[in-house]
């Protein structure tokens, strides 16, 4: 019995090693990871075609199908030559593209949709746009209003289906809303959706018609005709030159002041509105609201509030809706409905847009 005592402490010892959870290290977990390999991946260049091998194996071990089509697209450029930054840019992307509608990635979709945007693209927006209503799926009419439902939230939801609309380019669903804003006495609003159904609805530019073929005769046979001698002609002396002209000077032009620079917080407030489109309270990236209100030089809480949409609203976009309220919400929502009024009368086009961003007090 001696010798068994002795090896219980040994036993239980063991099952304790056996038995304790170990901590994950910082910079193991997959989004870690993921993190590391963009690093990479945004440091690697042509001149560097192991590493980009690297990366495309890396990825291909995560399972991530839009990264992998994104680097293989880099790797196609570096063999042909391609050095232009934004033709580079934009053949990713179009690889990006590829892999995100096979596997209908939405949010993939989305932050390509951003992409597209910030660089003036506005043929791919569409495109992507259509992409991603076909992973959303069908177009559905506006839901009737609810039994008494006030005007502002009558507007507000009228605003969110004709902007799901307008991305899926379902005009029936735009005649309707703007039958129902006429119905509201909003003629404004009816008069700016009438507006984007003339824009879906237009015929495209015609097609000028081929040039005619060219007709190519056969060669005719060859003839030798006789030589022709000229009449001999007595040289004429030259006419006397004229006095030479005044030199011409260029006329002077006025200096002309360059455009202004673009503010460099314009792209993240596009960014951030395309992310927060149509997204929930508690959804949203609160790490990508935080770098922008650094950006803007507010409190990076990552809270979408009134004082973050204002700031989206400073760049000349129509922000998305708040989802956070300070302690005291009703001050808030006041002064909140008092600038969307305000920003509705300067920006006339878009003022559908801005009364529907109003809430309830």
């Amino acid at each position: 019995m001696t010798p068994l005592l002795y090896l219980v402490p040994a036993a239980v010892a063991a099952y304790a090693l056996l038995g304790k959870k170990k901590t994950p290290q910082p910079g193991t977990t997959p989004d870690d990871r993921v993190k590391q390999l963009l690093a990479v991946e945004a440091a690697a260049t042509c001149g560097e075609p192991q590493k980009l091998a690297w990366l495309l194996s890396e990825y291909q071990r995560l399972g991530d199908n839009v990264a992998v089509a994104r680097v293989r697209a880099k790797q196609k450029l570096c063999l042909e030559g391609l050095t232009d930054p934004r033709k580079q840019k934009l053949a990713q992307l179009a690889a990006a593209l590829g892999g995100a509608s096979q596997s209908c990635d939405v949010r993939a979709l989305q932050l390509i949709e951003s992409e597209y945007a910030s660089l003036g693209e506005l043929r791919a927006v569409a495109i992507v746009r259509k992409h991603i209503a076909r992973c959303s799926g069908p177009s559905v009419a506006p839901p009737s209003p609810p039994k008494g439902e006030s005007k502002a939230e009558a507007i507000a939801r009228l605003t969110r289906a004709s902007a799901v609309a307008m991305s899926k380019g379902d005009v029936a669903t735009l005649r309707a809303i703007a039958a129902e804003y006429r119905r509201m006495g909003e003629y404004d609003a009816a008069r700016y959706v009438d507006g984007l159904i003339t824009r879906l609805t237009a015929p495209p530019p015609p097609v000028a018609p081929p040039p005619p073929p060219t007709i190519v005769l056969p060669p005719s046979p060859d003839v030798v005709l006789p030589p022709i001698t000229p009449p001999f002609v007595p040289p004429v002396a030259p006419p006397p030159l004229p006095p030479p002209l005044p030199p011409i000077l260029p006329p002077v032009l006025p200096p002309v002041a360059p455009p202004p620079p673009e503010a460099p917080g314009r792209d993240a407030a596009m960014r951030l509105v395309a992310h927060l489109r149509g997204r929930r309270k508690g959804t949203e990236d609160r790490k990508r609201v935080a770098a922008f209100q650094r950006l803007a030089g507010l409190k990076d809480d990552g809270l979408y509030g009134p004082g973050t949409a204002t700031a989206v609203g400073s760049f000349g976009i129509v922000p998305a809706p708040v989802l956070y309220w300070p302690k005291s919400w009703w001050k808030a929502k006041k002064s909140w409905n008092k600038y969307v009024s305000i920003q509705s009368q300067k920006d006339s086009p878009r003022a559908a847009e801005w009364l529907g961003l109003r809430v309830s007090v």
